[in-house]
């Protein structure tokens, strides 16, 4: 691969290539790599073949197939880059790289035109997923999947016609709460509006029940991680510039998802250098982050595991907070050892096209959900919510994931 397809890749970001050490230490944490045990799925393995590539390298010819893949299944998940005693941030690396494979085409067409109609239409998200809700109710789900190009036994949730954000734009949510505690925008992601509409009625209910006013702004888009995941940086920062401005002022603006968290932050900042982005990363914030413990009514509902989404604990930093709303409601049980925070195996759409890594990855997480005797598992990502239900499907166990809101505000956490 010529050198200059990575002039995206700056200096800094070169510079940060070349701390790695090669030590291995990012091995044990990546999800791809203990799936797979190959080196080249390891973020070392990815990076020593990136490494190739800017020192000259053909390494479309040298490495074939091989390269391209070993990108791919990088789930960006951040373990790599919080384990690295270098500070070398591989799942950014990646990210160049995969914009660089973008310019010569790596996107297949239709993808690569749903990302550009969709992402930043919601009217046009809202259509697909009526769409798929009338094919679910008519049974002809598996022809419109294979239509999207998705997995034809894929077990979606049952669909609401309504959205979320269909009605709900622009409205301002008063506090129900005795105690004024401000007022709030509410970002709702993409997965939480289209597939999960009873987690964002869930948020509300509790914001509004703790004291907060709870606004929906009406220009809202997709946060733009999908894009950004398949190297289109372009679409990504567009987004990204989109919804600054759209939740621009002093507002704590709330998140239901570590991903959209992390992107917000972390990625239009410190990633994608977003202008006004500094600001606006610091008053993103978590739902749980804002909810008292007190807020929530006591009861005794069992045990309620608890799964640390990869961007919530790592991206936000959010790990204690739900644990203590839960444990108002149930006996939270842990489904690793403390400190450890190990991937589903979803990361978005990548368990739909790497099954072999989310085959393993995700019966991992299945049978530690069994070992802790937990009717329900939350958490607080709407994909480890849809994907640990699909990987308790396979393993034909009893217990179901629920988003963290749901369960804090329904009273059924557990058994």
């Amino acid at each position: 691969m010529e050198t200059q397809r990575y002039d995206k890749l700056t200096e800094s970001w070169r510079e940060n290539l070349a701390r790695c050490l090669r030590c291995g230490l990012c091995r044990e944490v990546c999800p791809a790599f203990r799936a797979t045990g190959r080196e080249r799925f390891s973020p070392r393995g990815r990076l020593a073949l990136l490494q190739a590539a800017l020192e000259g390298e053909d390494a479309a010819e040298d490495f074939g197939a091989p390269f391209h893949e070993a990108l791919d299944y990088c789930l960006s998940c951040r373990a790599c880059a919080e384990r690295c005693p270098s500070g070398v941030a591989s799942d950014v690396l990646v990210l160049a790289a995969r914009e660089a494979g973008l310019c010569r085409g790596g996107l297949p067409f239709f993808k690569s035109w749903v990302y550009h109609l969709a992402l930043g239409r919601p009217r046009v998200l809202a259509f697909l997923t009526r769409v798929l809700y009338w094919a679910q109710r008519l049974r002809i789900l598996p022809a419109a999947l294979w239509f999207f190009d998705l997995p034809k036994d894929l077990a979606l949730p049952p669909l609401d016609p309504q959205p979320f954000d269909t009605r709900e734009l622009g409205y301002v949510f008063p506090p129900a709460g005795a105690e004024w505690r401000g007022q709030v925008t509410y970002f709702a992601g993409c997965a939480t509006t289209y597939l999960y509409p009873g987690t964002a009625r869930a948020v509300v209910d509790l914001l509004t029940r703790a004291g907060y006013a709870v606004r929906v702004p009406t220009e809202r888009q997709c946060c733009g991680i999908p894009a950004l995941a398949n190297g289109d940086v372009a679409l990504a920062r567009k987004l990204a510039a989109r919804n600054v401005k759209a939740m621009e002022g002093d507002e704590l603006v709330v998140v239901d998802c570590g991903s959209c968290g992390t992107m917000l932050t972390y990625y239009y900042n410190d990633v994608l250098d977003v202008p006004g982005a500094a600001a606006f990363k610091e008053r993103v914030k978590d739902f749980t982050e804002l909810l008292p413990p007190e807020e929530i009514a006591g009861r005794n509902d069992g045990k309620v595991a608890y799964n640390d989404p990869c961007h919530l604990a790592r991206g936000l930093g959010v790990t204690a907070e739900p644990r203590a709303l839960l444990s108002r409601v149930g006996e939270v049980a842990e489904l690793e050892a403390p400190g450890g925070v190990t991937c589903c195996g979803g990361a978005g759409a990548y368990g739909l096209t790497r099954g072999d890594v989310f085959a393993k990855i995700g019966g991992e997480k299945a049978a530690a959900v069994e070992a802790t005797g937990a009717a329900v598992v939350a958490t607080g990502c709407p994909a480890c919510v849809f994907y640990i239900n699909e990987a308790l499907r396979r393993r034909g166990a009893k217990a179901t994931a629920r988003h963290t809101a749901e369960v804090l505000n329904s009273g059924t956490g557990g058994s």
